[in-house]
């Protein structure tokens, strides 16, 4: 406990190299500790975020530990896998790698199912693809998966909720 918590007053103080090597020890310690990784991974993708000129250099950081996670034992459990990927396609389509970006939500889509056909974490995974899609031109692509987002979203959060207003939104664009 000690080593996290010594990596995490090194990202407070925005010195995430010797953070890492704490979370290093830590992981070392007790593996169930990984979930470290994407500490230092949103670290760096905030820092993209609150500094457009950082993009290029914060990003590819977050990029390998978002990876490293993913690699790392004991496996993601099955909603953070899902939250990962979710975030690794976003910094993929940041980086301009849209092929990558697709192969990856449609990861995150196979993952989100595993939720079961009516959760919400599946409707934001195949908003995001059906959004990637239209932003390609794939609107033929994008549709059935936007419809089946609002689908989900109007079932399980009414039809006033403003998730389902984006989900109509998003149909509407197309």
């Amino acid at each position: 406990e000690i080593m996290m918590e010594i990596g995490r007053a090194y990202l407070y103080k925005n010195d995430p190299q010797n953070a890492e090597k704490y979370f290093d020890q830590a992981i070392r310690i007790n593996p169930v500790k990984n979930i470290l990784i994407l500490d230092l991974a949103r670290y760096h993708v905030m820092n993209a975020m609150q500094n457009k000129d950082l993009t290029s250099t914060e990003l590819p950081k977050a990029k390998a530990f978002l990876e490293k996670y993913l690699k790392s034992v004991p496996e993601a459990v099955v909603p953070l896998k899902a939250y990962t990927l979710g975030l690794l396609t976003r910094v993929e389509m940041i980086l301009g790698n849209k092929a990558e970006s697709e192969k990856l939500m449609k990861l995150a889509v196979a993952e989100a199912e595993k939720f079961g056909p009516s959760d919400q974490r599946l409707a934001n995974s195949l908003n995001n693809l059906g959004r990637l899609y239209h932003t390609q031109g794939k609107y033929d692509q994008a549709e059935p998966l936007n419809k089946r987002a609002l689908a989900i979203r109007e079932k399980d959060l009414g039809p006033a909720h403003p998730d389902v207003a984006k989900s109509l939104n998003n149909l509407a664009l197309l």
